[in-house]
């Protein structure tokens, strides 16, 4: 049985949501043979997962584990509540961080924030996952970030690109030397002009997409145009009010294979089209958001 089968199957068995909303349309997951069905099941909204959440509480009945089985349990804006299975990889970002060139030698300076919201905690256990000594530095305090920085001799960075760049020009002023070799950027677009500033510096770069919800989407791995599609996730792009897939640009929906909280045809609200003779394995990465 393929993978996307046999993982929507065990899902319907144990989400009591997902298998609400198959029931409601009468759709049987055994007896769908091939994945361009998926498109058959109704887009789940993000902007609808507050309600849901608020009504069952603290996942909506989406989980498949009781919630004191979890690791952690974090707090987006909505708000809504971001189940953690375990404490590995599940956020997917490890597989990232490794066509980027991080690996067990490197000393990563984690940027993300620890509190609440995921972020953190999903390049922490990617990095991890490779064996790469973390640093968990979140955001802020921007002269206690350089001096960590120069004292460890970083020699790997995970955040924002625009925040790396205040560092830098910090050090700078500063006249304090930094050793980083290699960043990983999300949540803020990295523009051509920052690329190029940073890779002057001899500092490869690379950029992902993922949401709290999902983890890692897709991410950049220098063996194609746009972003390559995670191994953990089957992405359509789809009409926002049909739910139909389409050839051209549309919202970026995904179905993730987690086994703690699966999301299956779930609507990040944001938009991409495919890369030319790419479809449905890279994106160009993100264009905007649904209705703007």
């Amino acid at each position: 049985m393929e993978r996307w089968k046999s993982f929507l199957i065990e899902a319907y068995e144990q989400s009591p949501a997902l298998r609400k909303r198959l029931d409601a349309e009468n759709i049987d997951p055994y007896e769908l043979e091939a994945i361009e069905q998926l498109h058959r099941i109704p887009v789940l909204k993000k902007e609808q997962l507050p309600l849901f959440q608020k009504h069952a509480l603290p996942f909506g009945n989406m989980i498949t584990k009781r919630s004191n089985e979890l690791a952690r349990i974090f707090m987006s804006p909505g708000p809504i509540y971001d189940p953690q299975g375990d404490d590995q990889d599940v956020w997917g970002f490890a597989e990232a961080l490794q066509a980027a060139g991080f690996t067990k030698d490197d000393i990563v300076q984690n940027t993300f924030s620890y509190h609440l919201s995921p972020a953190g905690f999903m390049f922490d256990s990617a990095l991890r996952q490779i064996g790469a000594t973390v640093v968990p530095a979140g955001p802020g305090n921007r002269e206690l970030q350089v001096q960590l920085m120069s004292d460890l001799q970083v020699t790997g960075y995970v955040g924002t690109p625009s925040f790396l760049h205040l560092l830098l020009q910090y050090a700078d002023e500063k006249r304090v030397r930094v050793a980083v070799e290699k960043a990983f950027f999300t949540a803020e677009k990295l523009t051509e002009s920052m690329r190029e500033q940073f890779e002057q510096r001899g500092i490869r770069v690379f950029e992902g997409y993922g949401t709290a919800d999902c983890g890692c989407i897709a991410f950049e791995d220098r063996e194609g145009s746009g972003l390559k599609i995670s191994s953990r996730a089957i992405v359509q792009l789809c009409d926002p009010i049909t739910g139909v897939p389409l050839d051209e640009e549309g919202e970026i929906v995904v179905t993730i294979f987690d086994r703690t909280y699966p999301l299956v045809r779930f609507g990040t609200g944001d938009v991409s089209r495919w890369v030319d003779g790419y479809k449905g394995e890279r994106i160009v990465g993100v264009l905007g958001r649904v209705g703007t």
